[in-house]
């Protein structure tokens, strides 16, 4: 299949494989082009990253339909791992239990499995400045009338839902 973007076609065989090795596997565009090199091929980083995101824009409507479906899970697994951006500039945001900002510096990798009640796991990741419980805070926003969410399970004596968490400090 070849897909065509901007004014040059590119395999599938060559955009997906970029899309696995950045957001999969970490490894950065400008190493990528490196190993085209060594292959004999010339291409920019900026070029991988214009047709990466362009295919991710494509399918970002599938990560939408699972933000939805992992809202109204069952149980879910957290884990934050932190990042060391040396470039990061401190922003605010808001306080999770007020109405008040706070100056934010630290740069997480959030990772959520959703578990549905058919026992399916979703998986989803995020990159920010917030944390796994900004992360599922923004989930459980997301959850249909029919769920209570948490603060009204922990209210109204309802089944709770199973949140366990996993940090990881560096």
């Amino acid at each position: 299949m070849m897909v065509q973007f901007l004014s040059f076609t590119f395999s599938t065989n060559f955009l997906f494989p970029s899309i696995i090795y950045k957001y999969f596997a970490g490894l950065p565009f400008y190493r990528q082009c490196s190993i085209q090199k060594l292959l004999g091929v010339k291409i920019s980083a900026s070029t991988v990253f214009d047709q990466v995101e362009l295919v991710c824009n494509d399918i970002y409507p599938v990560y939408q339909a699972l933000f939805n479906l992992a809202a109204n899970g069952e149980h879910y697994y957290l884990d934050d791992t932190t990042n060391h951006i040396l470039d990061a500039k401190p922003i605010e945001k808001p306080v999770r239990t007020s109405d008040k900002m706070r100056l934010r510096s630290g740069v997480y990798t959030s990772g959520i499995i959703a578990t549905t009640k058919d026992n399916r796991a979703i998986v989803l990741f995020e990159i920010n400045i917030g944390h796994a419980g900004e992360f599922i805070d923004s989930i459980f926003h997301k959850r249909s009338k029919g769920h209570a969410n948490y603060h009204e399970r922990c209210t109204h004596q309802q089944p709770p839902i199973t949140v366990r968490c996993h940090v990881v400090l560096m």
